[in-house]
């Protein structure tokens, strides 16, 4: 993507001493572009609105000028449904060549998947959490994904016990090989199988598992295992005991994800790669996936996904974080910058997240907004209102925990005084120079002796220490459906906290309302497949990237180790095992790193084309200083524009 020019010239987000790259905002008070440097995104943003003020949209805008700057992929967990967010992000992964990927509950009607887009497969990916990692992560991925009261808070301890055993078993007798990981606990959570694996783990399957073992310390490991299934096995045995019931509970959670018709069995692996969702491949090779959850006909089924997905990219950064130094010498990466990876970033966008109230993905969210920025992964959350965090737990608890992490957000009009006054908080205190309140009194008689003074006093000030944005100001945002104007404000913490960024802050401008302007968006209600030669040509890209995943996955030297069981090895990549590798040895876009040694077998992968990163200095304002006016969609149907012809207006809409 090239951006228009785009002046230097910004209070706070400037370029630095290096070319750090800039994803575009909004439009000042005065005409000016509002910018954001790439380095000020790396930690978590939150956008706020009330329905249809345009949160979505700029959330879409600034995520994909990521994806298309930096190379990196992107992950939609989307609680609202429809097909208007996959068909935005499968439009991005065609015209960046990226794999797409795209896993929905099934419609409430019963009626057949209908894709979003040319470019998504013709059937929903398959996605299946439960696949990597040891019994301890997989037990707590399954168990800590629904919210517990009652008998099941009793029954969690338990439960962790029986379900981590059941794992550990499966995994060193290959009883889950070629299973998924729900398949596999359906067949073992229960004590008559679990004891028939039992008895079949040998000393050997241990230390194939754990190579650096001792002898003693495997045989030791088999009886222990063997003693504790026999020891359940006598305790279920009797009427309402508390193991008996744990079994239950978690039988009755696994069944709840294996035998929904919502789920239509697609939470498990696939065929391969091209309609499998892999996380941790995912970002190591840009994919985009996109998560559609409709919490409003299942909002039960779409909490325990989309906790399961917000768990497993905790298990992403912590798979990512063990293997750093060896991808990072298996890619020659040499970059010193302390936050730097070796991969691009990873955008998360979470989409209305009040609609998912559950202290169960609360938790799972705070711990990947805790871990996620060292790794590469850029969160962004939504939702209509303060309100909705405050609710998660309903002491406002969580919602400080979150706010803490937030360093970019973006409030769009809101429709309460709690809301209103919460944000405006936010915003920090300053003081205000205000007129003084004076009342004259003519005293100076019929020649007015006394005047000099009374004008003294009209000249006086006092200093008010009060919020930067007025109580108030995010209730009289403009919200114009028919000139399609958006106006929000931007708070930021970085470099210091500050609600102006196209002009300097100052007495009378403590806060600006900026006017939503989106970069490369397609027209409204576009149909994408009303052409049915652009129709044909999606297809077989699509085939032909996925083509292209699936051989990397196969070949690439990265992929396979951090894709590995067990990768405590490395080796450096031969010729023949680098063709194709995963990470191109492109510039970091937001960090100065040495050149790569030359290398006949680092070249740049096919899913990432070459992009400039550069914006250059603006122009004097205009109506749309980004989007180039002779796109592929024509014009711009979100500019407002005075002197837009009739025609246009009745094509695209005002």
């Amino acid at each position: 993507m090239t951006l228009n020019p785009i002046s230097a010239k910004t209070t706070l987000f400037r370029r630095r001493g290096h070319d750090a790259g800039q994803v575009a905002v909004g439009i000042g008070r005065y005409g000016f572009p509002a910018v954001c440097d790439l380095d000020a995104l790396k930690l978590p943003a939150l956008v706020l609105g009330g329905p249809r003020t345009g949160k979505t949209r700029l959330a879409n805008s600034m995520n994909a000028q990521q994806v298309r700057v930096t190379g990196g992929g992107a992950c939609i967990i989307d609680f609202k449904g429809g097909d208007d967010i996959p068909s935005y992000w499968a439009e991005v992964a065609q015209q960046e060549n990226r794999a797409f990927h795209h896993f929905t509950l099934n419609e409430k009607s019963s009626g057949a998947y209908r894709r979003p887009h040319p470019y998504a497969r013709t059937q929903p990916s398959f996605y299946d959490p439960l696949v990597r990692g040891n019994g301890d992560s997989k037990t707590a991925m399954l168990l800590n994904s629904v919210d517990r009261d009652g008998d099941a808070a009793a029954y969690l301890r338990t439960a962790e016990d029986v379900v981590m055993l059941a794992f550990d078993i499966a995994d060193l007798t290959g009883f889950s090989a070629g299973k998924g990981g729900l398949e596999t606990l359906t067949a073992i959570l229960d004590p008559a199988a679990l004891d028939k694996a039992a008895n079949q783990l040998t000393v050997d399957a241990v230390l194939r598992a754990h190579p650096s073992m001792a002898d003693v310390d495997a045989r030791r490991r088999v009886n222990d295992l063997q003693q504790r299934v026999a020891e359940m096995g006598q305790k279920t045995r009797g009427a309402g005991n508390l193991l008996a019931g744990a079994i239950g509970d978690s039988q009755t959670l696994i069944s709840k994800f294996a035998n929904s018709s919502a789920l239509g069995g697609r939470l498990r692996p696939g065929r391969d790669a091209t309609d499998t969702i892999d996380l941790v491949r995912a970002l190591l090779q840009g994919e985009i996936v996109v998560f559609s959850l409709p919490s409003n006909d299942y909002r039960s089924l779409s909490i325990l996904v989309s906790t399961m997905v917000l768990l497993d990219l905790q298990n992403t950064t912590s798979t990512l974080r063990k293997n750093i130094a060896d991808v990072r010498r298996l890619t020659g990466d040499t970059s010193r910058k302390a936050d730097a990876t070796p991969w691009k970033p990873f955008v998360v966008q979470v989409e209305e997240l009040g609609s998912a109230k559950s202290t169960a993905a609360a938790a799972a969210l705070l711990g990947l907004l805790n871990k996620s920025s060292n790794e590469g992964i850029r969160v962004t959350l939504s939702s209509q209102g303060w309100g909705d965090f405050v609710a998660v737990d309903g002491t406002g608890v969580w919602a400080n925990q979150v706010l803490e992490q937030v360093y970019n957000l973006f409030c769009f009009q809101l429709g309460s005084d709690a809301d209103d006054q919460a944000v405006c908080g936010f915003s920090g205190q300053v003081d205000k120079r205000k007129p003084r309140m004076k009342h004259e009194i003519d005293i100076g008689g019929r020649w007015r002796l006394w005047s000099g003074a009374r004008s003294m006093n009209s000249g006086m000030t006092d200093s008010v220490r009060e919020t930067r944005i007025p109580l108030g100001t995010l209730q009289e945002l403009t919200k114009d459906d028919a000139t399609d104007t958006r106006e929000f404000i931007w708070i930021a913490k970085t470099p210091t906290l500050s609600a102006v960024h196209t002009v300097d802050e100052g007495p009378n401008m403590w806060f600006e309302p900026l006017r939503l302007v989106t970069v490369l968006e397609p027209p409204n209600r576009h149909d994408f497949f009303g052409d049915p030669a652009a129709v044909e040509q999606a297809e077989a890209l699509r085939d032909e990237v996925l083509d292209k995943t699936s051989e990397r996955v196969r070949s690439d030297a990265v992929l396979a180790h951090v894709l590995s069981a067990d990768a405590a090895s490395v080796e450096e990549p031969t010729h023949e095992a680098a063709s194709a590798p995963v990470l191109a040895d492109a510039e970091d876009p937001w960090a100065v790193a040495a050149p790569l040694p030359a290398r006949e077998q680092l070249r740049e992968p096919v899913s990432v084309r070459p992009v400039d990163s550069d914006v250059p200095l603006r122009p004097d304002p205009g109506p749309d200083p980004w989007d180039e006016t002779d796109t592929e969609w024509g014009i711009d149907p979100w500019d407002s524009d005075a002197d837009r012809g009739q025609a246009a207006v009745e094509k695209y809409g005002s």
